[in-house]
């Protein structure tokens, strides 16, 4: 073999660059969401040569993408995309950071794929993390997160933990006092089974030549009609639909009806 030595010399820098950063990398005590895309492996599997089904993966993925490059506007927020999930963290000092950015861009996050015909889950927990935008993200909060999302929120709905819930409400008291209570009801919902979710269908801001809530309650009609044979499917929908129709009856959007069940 000719054209030098084999292997190829490793320049100092890159040799060294482990421990030159190395540092950087400590494991902190972070607020973390986390979100799904839910239905994404057997849509993958089922593709086919038609380019809409690439464009429609594309579109979602890009929707995770756009949102967390917007999330810059929140210093102390770091976003990470993945595939068809997203992972949002901030840290937990006390009276420091708001948890309300972060409830909020969840929301935004799940409306917006609901509004595109994408069902999402999750969970928002509290623990050790390192998370570093577009470099690193790993640590328990990860884990717990996505044992939360895969095996206990069964609806397309962002569960709050317990322990999560408790730094939230703390927060809000530090940073809102007296109006906690009503920011905390804005972002937080209790499901009949008593586990805290986020209350996505949040008043969303404007998206010109969009009808976001329309778009919203399309997909949930769309879902419903689509999976009336199989029940795993439909329960996601009618969970939907039903969440749908408890806002539309509190807030009494104009022009926007309740879902007919």
């Amino acid at each position: 073999m000719s054209g030098g030595a084999f292997p190829p010399e490793i320049p100092y820098e890159l040799d060294n660059f482990k421990y030159l950063t190395r540092s950087n990398y400590k494991s902190t005590k972070r607020l973390l969401g986390y979100i799904d895309i839910l239905g994404f492996r057997e849509f993958i599997i089922g593709l086919n040569d038609d380019d809409s089904s690439t464009d429609e993966i594309v579109d979602g993925i890009e929707l995770l993408r756009d949102v967390a490059e917007k999330v810059t506007i929140y210093p102390s927020i770091t976003a990470s995309v993945f595939s068809d999930l997203v992972v949002l963290s901030q840290p937990c000092e006390p009276g420091i950071e708001d948890p309300s950015q972060l409830l909020t861009l969840l929301g935004v996050i799940q409306s917006l794929l609901l509004a595109n015909g994408w069902f999402s889950r999750g969970a928002v927990v509290i623990g050790k993390l390192i998370h570093v935008r577009n470099s690193m993200l790993f640590g328990e909060a990860l884990i717990q997160a996505y044992d939360l999302e895969r095996y206990t929120a069964k609806y397309p709905r962002v569960i709050i933990t317990k322990s999560a819930m408790l730094m939230i409400i703390k927060n809000l008291e530090i940073v809102y006092g007296t109006k906690a209570s009503d920011i905390r009801d804005k972002f937080i919902r209790q499901d009949n089974d008593g586990m805290n979710y986020i209350n996505f269908l949040l008043p969303m801001p404007p998206y010109p030549g969009e009808d976001i809530h329309g778009a919203i309650k399309k997909s949930i009609l769309e879902a419903l009609s689509k999976s009336s044979n199989n029940e795993n499917k439909y329960s996601k929908a009618y969970w939907l639909a039903s969440y749908f129709n408890a806002i539309v009856r509190e807030r009494g959007w104009t022009g926007i009806n309740e879902i007919s069940l």
